[in-house]
């Protein structure tokens, strides 16, 4: 990731979507993807790579 920063995990930040945007930005992210499908979010860098994939929680909400 550019910025050499951690992306944090959506359940790790206890705050607001803003604030979760901005935090994955800093550390690199252009977008992200969900699949609801597969219940699966995909980050993606500037360069299009897949940076990190995580499992979404299927209970809970």
């Amino acid at each position: 990731m550019p910025s050499g920063r951690s992306l944090p995990s959506i359940d790790s930040v206890k705050s607001d979507f803003l604030t979760f945007c901005l935090l994955v930005a800093d550390a690199g992210v252009q977008k992200w993807v969900v699949d609801t499908q597969a219940m699966m979010c995909v980050y993606y860098d500037l360069a299009g790579n897949n940076i990190v994939a995580e499992p979404i929680p299927e209970s809970g909400y």
